[in-house]
């Protein structure tokens, strides 16, 4: 007769929750074992333990094995750390990637990636690292090099100094505190732009000049009668064709304007030097400069065989004859007594004449 056996079965619904395990210790490094001071307790994440600590001693990581104190002796691979198992090389790069993954500062020599994203609490990208380019949206950069080519949108700037191949300082750019710009150093502005078909163009509101000023050619307007032409590229280039307004005094004379400084075109902005008259008719034209005050310009005409150029001043029309050339400039603001505004060419003030024969 067999003995008796009772087994007894145990059922688990599907859904039961089990019970609630310990919460594991967390890593806690690596961190410098220099930075660490004597008597700090190391932990190995034992039972009711929190810490993991790993540490950093003579470029290598260590993961602690058996929770000590730290002495001035058994930091790792002393005697003492072998002896009592303090200490385990640790793995590289598994700690160091721990180390990222746990969002703490983290001193790595050697990685390897490929991307890097920086955000801000708002999830947009301050800083990316990918595909080989480097966007950088904010930050604050100090004694940086840059080599190769430099794109700039806007920026700041207090001073910038130009060096010579040997890294000697031969120029500077540089704001003072009233936001005057000065330049030390020679400055050229030349050159011709084959787009244009023209030389460099320096434009500025006013120039004051404390020393010397030259220029190799004057600004000229050349008048055929009804229509003449703005030299804006020089004398040795074709000038622009403008067609001048004509227009009646109040005793019926008529007369054609001549604006000084241009007003369209190429020629817009273009401050007329010299005016010459080559007119090849014996048809005699009035004409009125229309001046800035304290324009002046040197009025010549140019056909020696015609007495027919006439310029209003103050309302009267001064004949230049053939061959004549005299200066003009207009004061009307400081003339005394003040000429009357509706006069035509009123303020224009002719200089002395002199008649060239040839």
């Amino acid at each position: 007769m067999g003995v008796s056996r009772t087994q007894v079965v145990k059922f688990i619904r599907k859904g039961d929750t089990g019970e609630k395990g310990e919460q594991g210790a967390v890593l806690r490094g690596p961190q410098a074992w220099s930075d660490c001071a004597t008597g700090y307790a190391f932990q190995a994440g034992g039972a009711g333990e929190k810490w993991q600590d790993v540490v950093i001693y003579g470029d290598n990581y260590y993961s602690c094995k058996k929770s000590h104190t730290k002495t001035a002796s058994n930091y790792p691979g002393s005697t003492t750390a072998i002896n009592n198992g303090y200490w385990q090389l640790g793995d590289k790069i598994e700690l160091v990637a721990t180390k990222i993954l746990m969002a703490t500062y983290a001193l790595v020599k050697n990685l390897g990636v490929e991307a890097i994203d920086m955000k801000d609490v708002n999830g947009n990208i301050l800083f990316q690292a990918k595909d080989g380019a480097v966007t950088c949206k904010t930050g604050t950069f100090e004694n940086v090099t840059v080599q190769g080519t430099l794109k700039g949108v806007t920026g700041t700037f207090k001073s910038l100094n130009c060096v010579n191949d040997s890294g000697t300082v031969v120029g500077e750019i540089s704001f003072d505190s009233s936001g005057r710009l000065w330049f030390s150093g020679d400055m050229y502005h030349q050159g011709y732009d084959s787009n244009k078909g023209r030389g460099y163009r320096f434009y500025a509101s006013d120039v004051w000049c404390r020393g010397q000023f030259g220029a190799s050619e004057r600004n000229v307007l050349v008048v055929n009668g009804s229509y003449g032409y703005y030299y804006t590229k020089g004398m040795s280039y074709s000038g622009t064709y403008v067609s001048f307004t004509k227009k009646t005094s109040s005793n019926g004379t008529g007369y054609y304007v001549l604006p000084m400084c241009g007003t369209s075109g190429d020629y817009a902005g273009f401050p007329v030097d010299v005016v010459v008259f080559n007119i090849n008719s014996s048809t005699v034209y009035n004409y009125e400069l229309s001046m800035y005050n304290s324009q002046r310009v040197l009025v010549v005409n140019a056909n020696d065989d015609q007495d027919n150029v006439k310029i209003f001043s103050n309302g009267n029309l001064v004949t230049w004859l053939g061959g004549e050339m005299a200066e003009v400039i207009k004061l009307a603001n400081v003339m005394r007594p003040t000429p009357d505004s509706k006069l035509v060419g009123c303020g224009l003030m002719v200089g002395a004449f002199r008649d060239n024969n040839w």
